[in-house]
């Protein structure tokens, strides 16, 4: 009996992988994906099954976008079981097509296998960001169109894969031209502009962060994410005298800073204390003339104050000193 394939994308992608991963994986926090029941609380057998990518990776891919719409998914859903040979065929022209124009480690998918519903159905999930230049890569852009190139793509592998169109209507000779065609000029067309906007400055050669990121989707999940990655290069002789240089300016600058401080909390403890004496000697200034004024109102001669001054006078001088010191 021949089996039809469906093309569909979630109208989901503003939240972080844990929304998208739940339903794709059972482990926090993918618990959706390969969870081992679904939304409904049925169980999952068999269990999903990772069929390529790395769900740790494209979590964190995900979760560090900067972009609003942070990811997009859909499904690749067929009417029976397929053979896993078709899967992994189905998938590289796939990407092929959603892809076109980028490298292996410009972008990353994961695919995760549903078939407890004696059917398969081959989740996609993706960062919807250009890994190079972080830049947002949007594999399916919000455009109405009567025949798509997903539509067109689906019609194809339908008829190549020998698969039952949803239509039932088998493609002629001429309609298969016509459809390979116009997929191949939108796909030349998608890739032109991903070149475009986002360009490999080396053709040749795979960055560091590139790499790092293609050997971990590519390499079996069972190996530990830190097994591929890289050693710090150490840092050049030549380099070493300016960062010793650099280190001891900043040691400098550090002291200097504390010496400033230090000058800055003397000064206003000493503007503190010149303040309450300034309060101090204007209430006395206030207090003898009050004084003087009540005697000479009711003419009481004013008293000799000579001792009480030369206390004062003797006071202030020690206050002199022990601001001195």
């Amino acid at each position: 009996m021949k089996v039809s394939m469906l093309v569909k994308f979630f109208h989901r992608g503003t939240a972080t992988s844990d929304s998208a991963l739940s339903y794709l994986l059972c482990e926090m926090p993918l618990r959706y994906l390969s969870g081992a029941r679904d939304r409904r609380g049925v169980i999952r057998d068999p269990a999903p099954a990772v069929v390529k990518g790395h769900p740790e990776l494209t979590r964190q891919l995900i979760n560090q976008c900067r972009n609003k719409h942070r990811y997009v998914s859909g499904v690749l859903s067929f009417e029976r079981l397929i053979s896993p040979q078709e899967e992994q065929e189905i998938i590289r022209l796939f990407e092929r097509v959603a892809f076109s124009g980028l490298r292996q480690h410009q972008f990353d998918c994961l695919w995760i296998r549903h078939s407890h519903l004696h059917r398969t159905e081959l989740h996609f999930l993706s960062a919807r960001c250009e890994l190079t230049s972080l830049r947002a890569l949007n594999i399916h852009p919000p455009r109405q169109r009567r025949e798509g190139m997903y539509d067109t793509f689906r019609k194809l592998i339908n008829h190549s894969f020998n698969l039952k169109e949803p239509s039932g209507q088998r493609l002629s000779e001429p309609e298969r031209n016509r459809l390979t065609k116009k997929l191949a000029g939108m796909v030349t067309a998608r890739a032109a502009y991903n070149r475009r906007r986002y360009p490999v400055e080396q053709p040749g050669k795979v960055g560091l962060i590139g790499q790092n990121l293609y050997e971990n989707r590519t390499r079996s999940s069972v190996r530990k994410l830190a097994a591929t990655r890289q050693a710090i290069p150490r840092a050049r002789p030549a380099i070493r005298p300016a960062v010793e240089r650099l280190g001891s300016a900043a040691r400098t600058f550090g002291q200097a800073g504390e010496r400033l401080e230090r000058a800055s909390c003397q000064l206003g403890s000493r503007i503190g204390t010149a303040r309450s004496r300034l309060a101090e000697y204007v209430q006395e200034q206030r207090s003898l003339v009050a004084g003087r004024a009540f005697f000479a109102r009711y003419g009481i001669p004013e008293p000799q104050r000579v001792g009480a001054s030369r206390e004062i006078a003797d006071e202030e001088i020690e206050r002199e000193r022990g601001l001195e010191l």
